[in-house]
């Protein structure tokens, strides 16, 4: 670790909260420079969302402390638009309109060995897999790239 990094490892980090203009939980992070971080997040789908006046900013002394917190903050109250620690995020099955929004999860699921079904009215239309299972298939079907 370089002492750069480590300086920023020490430094009083900041939990930060955004709700909802209903004070849904929209999204949760950390940073040692909130108002930097937030205009990182101004490109995403959920920005517009933010009800600022409800934004909840809580300072910890490190990094660590402040991840921690985070961590359990993401776990106890779900922010919708949180894919780290939010494991609870989609059910095995996902609504195609939401597959491109969760891709990243999608493809963590498969990368941990785990089934995603990718559903339309309820009904299954496609599945993430993980690579052994789709390799195991296309052997099964005599089937080459």
């Amino acid at each position: 670790m370089t002492d750069n990094q480590l300086a920023l490892t020490e430094r009083p980090t900041a939990l930060y909260r955004f709700f909802d203009h209903d004070g849904e939980p929209l999204y949760f992070g950390i940073a040692v420079d909130p108002d930097q971080r937030w205009r990182d997040h101004e490109s995403t789908e959920w920005w517009p969302l933010v009800d600022h006046a409800k934004t909840k900013v809580e300072w910890h002394p490190d990094r660590e402390a402040a991840a921690t917190a985070e961590r359990v903050a993401i776990k106890a109250e779900r922010p919708k638009h949180n894919r780290a620690h939010a494991h609870y995020q989609l059910p095995p099955g996902v609504p195609a309109k939401d597959v491109r929004k969760n891709f990243a999860y999608i493809l963590s699921r498969a990368a941990a060995g785990r089934i995603t079904y990718i559903t339309s009215r309820g009904r299954r239309i496609a599945a993430v897999v993980p690579l052994a299972v789709a390799e195991e298939a296309e052997d099964a079907d005599g089937w080459t790239p």
